[in-house]
């Protein structure tokens, strides 16, 4: 079985250059996770943010640091991770499910305009498989914007990085994202004053003062292995790409492609089929796992009336996520994309 997703991690000598990157007499919060965080917010275009210990976490501090909590809504994207609305309840505030796009996944400004209350303090914007979400819409639709890079760390929209335009952005280093750090996160924030309070909130003792803060830092081997994978990024990146490409080029003559389009970093690649279940149990029995990108619609945790949720519904149903991840041999793209053109034969069929 080809794996769905697999960690890209350095093999043999190359974990050399990982313990070279520690400095003796650190093993917590020291100087590889400082040079780490001011990388890794360059690359999604923000000052020097706060690496901490999940995806999960940055967000739930980049709510708190903006002042969002009891009494305040938060409209979120039903079709994203569950992690998204485990940090809004942890900050105390109130998530507002939103629908995607239509025929799309990316979050629905329309939709969440519709949405907003005299509550609403936040939005939270998922840029979805590696795909830029638009974010100019989303202006007038809540006082702050917060971009989820969690899936698109790396990518670019039209002049500027993913990331970038938000008053804050967080991103994940799981095993199975962009790079990885084993777990980890980073909270950004545009403003002086938040990304202070990011950095207050983070440390906890020898305090004049109390309150509750988090022992969440990153640890400093895990930030030196972070440095080692963005050395790789553009490696990483550009595999991706090449795979993607093919998987375009050997589906054409069915006129088939990617639902991704030309934009983002292709950390999904994802295709549409009238029944996703039927098509992932194909791809199984010829030993390729492909998988529901999102597990399950967040509006779904909440007995929503799905209706209410057409766009999500229809992702959930349809959208179906192909292994596309570095490490992937030449051999093994090959056998994915055969194995996709035997799924379509078959009479599975793909809506673009």
């Amino acid at each position: 079985m080809i794996p769905h997703n697999k960690p890209t991690l350095p093999c043999g000598s190359d974990w050399l250059e990982v313990t070279a990157r520690l400095e003796p007499g650190w093993a917590a919060d020291g100087p590889a996770v400082e040079r780490f965080e001011s990388r890794a917010s360059n690359v999604i275009g923000q000052p020097p943010g706060v690496a901490v210990c999940s995806g999960s976490m940055a967000l739930q501090l980049s709510l708190i640091a903006l002042g969002i909590g009891p009494g305040t809504q938060v409209l979120v994207p039903s079709y994203c991770c569950a992690a998204v609305l485990n940090a809004v309840r942890l900050a105390g505030a109130e998530p507002v499910l939103f629908d995607c796009a239509p025929r799309g996944f990316n979050p629905c400004p329309k939709d969440a305009a519709r949405r907003k209350t005299s509550k609403t303090g936040a939005v939270i914007i998922a840029h979805l498989f590696g795909v830029p979400a638009a974010i100019q819409p989303f202006r007038d639709t809540a006082p702050l914007i917060v971009e989820d890079c969690a899936q698109s760390f790396g990518a670019r929209g039209a002049s500027q990085p993913i990331g970038s335009e938000g008053d804050a952005a967080i991103t994940s280093f799981y095993a199975t994202k962009v790079i990885t750090t084993g777990h980890g996160g980073l909270a950004c924030a545009r403003n002086p004053q938040t990304a202070a309070r990011l950095r207050d909130l983070t440390h906890y003792d020898n305090r004049e003062d109390w309150e509750p803060r988090f022992a969440c830092r990153m640890p400093e081997l895990s930030a030196a292995l972070g440095m080692e994978q963005l050395d790789r990024l553009p490696q990483y990146l550009h595999r991706r790409r090449m795979i993607s490409a093919y998987y375009d080029d050997a589906l054409s003559p069915c006129g088939w492609k990617g639902n991704n389009g030309d934009d983002g970093m292709w950390f999904r690649y994802t295709l549409r089929f009238p029944d996703a279940t039927a098509a992932i149990q194909a791809f199984a029995e010829l030993e390729v796992g492909a998988r529901r990108p999102v597990f399950r619609p967040l509006h779904r945790y909440f007995g929503t009336d799905a209706d209410d949720f057409p766009g999500a519904e229809a992702a959930h149903r349809e959208i179906v996520s192909l292994p596309i991840y570095p490490t992937l041999t030449d051999a093994q793209v090959e056998t994915v994309a055969a194995a996709a053109l035997k799924v379509i034969r078959r009479g599975a069929g793909c809506r673009t």
